[in-house]
C-alpha cells in the first residue's frame, strides 16, 4: 500500500477507527494491536502491543489472546472497510452456541476471512505452539483449533484494501 492502512481516511476518520465503531456495539471493549503502541494512541482505544511484531497476523492474535480477559474475541484487520456490525453480532451468537475455539467466515467464493473472525481465549495456547514451530500462516494455524468454517450469503463485507489500486476503487464504489 505504501502507507499505513489503519490510517487511511475513510469517511473522516482513520480506516481503524471507522472499523473499530463497527466493532464497539457488538462487543465489551475494542482494542487495537501493533508493533508501536504509540502510533495509534490518538485513535482512543487502548493499545495491545504486539509481543513480536512482523512475525505475521498469528504473533498478534496470541497477543491479543493475552492480553484480555474476554472469551470471545473478534479479530478482524484494519482493511475491509465494508465489514459490518451484523456480521460481528452474528459470528459472536454462532461460535457461543457451537463450544468450538474459531469462527471463520467463508465468503461464496471460497475466501477464509481469518482476519474477520472470533478466536475464544483458550485458543492462544494452540495458536503460540503454532507460532513457536514457525507457521506465519493464519489459514494453517486456524486448522490446530477447533474451528467452525462458516459459509456467508455476502462476500461484499469482506472486500479488503491492500493496494493503492484497491483503495481507489472501493473508495470510488463507496462514493
Amino acid at each position: 500500500m505504501g502507507t499505513d492502512k489503519a490510517l487511511l481516511p475513510y469517511n473522516g476518520v482513520p480506516l481503524a477507527s471507522h472499523i473499530a465503531a463497527l466493532l464497539a456495539p457488538a462487543v465489551d471493549q475494542v482494542y487495537l494491536v501493533g508493533g508501536d503502541p504509540n502510533r495509534y494512541r490518538h485513535l482512543g482505544y487502548e493499545i495491545i502491543a504486539d509481543e513480536r511484531p512482523g512475525h505475521g497476523p498469528v504473533a498478534g492474535i496470541v497477543s491479543a489472546l493475552r492480553s484480555t480477559k474476554s472469551t470471545w474475541n473478534v479479530v478482524t484487520a484494519c482493511d475491509l472497510p465494508g465489514v459490518r456490525t451484523h456480521i460481528f453480532e452474528t459470528m459472536l451468537r454462532r461460535i457461543r452456541s457451537a463450544g468450538i475455539q474459531c469462527l471463520v467466515p467463508v465468503t461464496p467464493d471460497g475466501k477464509e476471512q481469518v482476519l474477520c473472525a472470533v478466536y475464544r481465549k483458550d485458543a492462544v495456547a494452540v495458536l503460540s505452539a503454532a507460532l513457536e514451530r514457525g507457521e506465519a500462516a493464519l489459514r494453517t494455524a486456524v486448522r490446530h483449533l477447533n474451528t467452525e468454517f462458516w459459509t456467508v450469503e455476502s462476500a461484499g463485507w469482506s472486500a479488503n484494501v491492500n493496494t493503492p489500486e484497491d483503495w481507489a476503487s472501493y473508495s470510488r464504489q463507496e462514493a
